[in-house]
């Protein structure tokens, strides 16, 4: 029996030498942990908590409900042509967009603002948004209100192929 557990000790000790020497191998750096960020890609959204996103709602929905869009705490001014269609505040999908295309989602709750058959989202949180790259005139208030770097251009042909079909003069 003693010569069992001899045996069995030398096996124990044998392997706890050998994760020892492995775990302390020099010269070898740890694994990384997370990745380099690549300075193409667009920021992280920030992760939040469930009560702060139904406060973010909470507050879009009550803007809404007023008529006055609040982006970034701040009311938005519409020309009389334009509208809110609608408040965004939960996605069940993404919008697939071809590998060509590249949009940083927005942050929601999002407004869908409507001016001359046209289409831009607004992000009630940040203030980005995006219009089709042949709507800047159209929606010049947008750029003039919440600034040119949070404008984001969706190429001719994707946004004709994704909102088009929804207009009444749609080819």
């Amino acid at each position: 029996m003693n010569r069992k557990r001899t045996g069995l000790l030398v096996v124990v000790l044998a392997v706890a030498v050998v994760v020892v020497l492995i775990a302390a191998r020099p010269g070898v750096p740890p694994a990384p942990t997370s990745l380099p960020a690549d300075p193409d890609s667009p920021a992280p959204v920030p992760a939040m908590t469930e009560a702060e996103r139904d406060d973010r709602v909470r507050i879009a929905h009550e803007a809404w409900e007023s008529h006055v869009p609040l982006v970034k705490g701040a009311a938005l001014e519409l020309p009389e042509d334009a509208v809110v269609d609608a408040l965004v505040s939960r996605r069940s999908t993404e919008i697939e967009a071809p590998p060509t295309v590249t949009l940083s989602p927005l942050l929601l709750p999002v407004y869908i603002i409507v001016r001359n058959a046209e289409v831009a989202f607004v992000s009630t949180e940040t203030g980005q948004f995006q219009i089709g790259a042949d709507h800047k005139t159209t929606f010049q208030f947008l750029v003039d209100q919440l600034g040119r770097e949070s404008m984001q251009l969706v190429p001719t042909e994707f946004y004709e192929e994704r909102w088009g079909p929804h207009r009444e003069d749609y080819r």
